[in-house]
């Protein structure tokens, strides 16, 4: 019985793909966009006399707004300056 040799696949010879890299809009833009950085809220520990602050603090501020936590009341300013001026104004209601 006489055998038969195995035949040589041929491979064919690979074609090169073209491929395009996704992120190369991305890498040549160098626009770096900052977060808007969030106002710090004030926290005012519960005193005898804080609802009166407090509606003080919403007559001269009204886009303020307020929220009880734990033994704290957030006070949230709508801008920096506000929030500077309502500290000031806490800061002489202590004294």
């Amino acid at each position: 019985m006489e055998r038969k040799a195995a035949r040589k696949i041929q491979q064919p010879e690979p074609t090169p793909l073209e491929t395009a890299n996704a992120y190369t809009k991305l890498a040549e833009e160098n626009i770096q966009e900052e977060a808007p950085k969030s106002i710090p809220e004030i926290n005012l520990k519960i005193i005898p006399n804080y609802s009166l602050i407090l509606k003080e603090i919403s007559q001269q501020f009204p886009n303020t707004g307020n929220r009880l936590r734990r033994e704290f009341i957030e006070i949230k300013a709508d801008t920096k300056e506000n929030r500077e001026k309502i500290i000031n104004l806490l800061r002489q209601k202590k004294t």
